[in-house]
């Protein structure tokens, strides 16, 4: 199965802009001003693709997720004996993050091709 060029193409945006909203919503019916502000940030990206702001993204969206790991272990250590909730927690954790580097990977992928693009002409 082939993944279509164009869905790779637009997919770390909408799912950093999924990601932000849902972690600003509150219910009943409530978001978070600054998670909309970042998804309206995210969102102008996603339309105008600019190369350096792109390139800034994903470097801060990386960084955060390396702040997550820390905070994954340090909640892993409180637990006093490995059991199936610490276990669940570490690989929940530990899936969640790195489907979020990856994500990062293909941010970098996209923005450092046309890079070289806007370099070469």
């Amino acid at each position: 199965m082939k993944i279509p060029s164009k869905l790779l193409y637009f997919l770390p945006e909408s799912y950093i802009i999924f990601v932000v909203l849902f972690t600003g919503f509150t219910p009943p019916f409530s978001l978070h001003p600054l998670a909309f502000i970042i998804a309206a940030v995210v969102s102008l990206q996603l339309i105008f693709k600019n190369v350096i702001t792109g390139i800034m993204l994903a470097n801060l969206f990386a960084l955060i997720n390396l702040y997550m790991i820390l905070a994954l272990l340090s909640e892993f250590s409180e637990f006093p004996t490995f059991n199936f909730a610490a276990a669940k927690l570490l690989f929940i954790g530990a899936l969640i993050i790195l489907l979020n580097l990856v994500i990062v990977g293909l941010m970098y992928f996209n923005y450092l091709k046309r890079f070289k693009k806007t370099i070469a002409t």
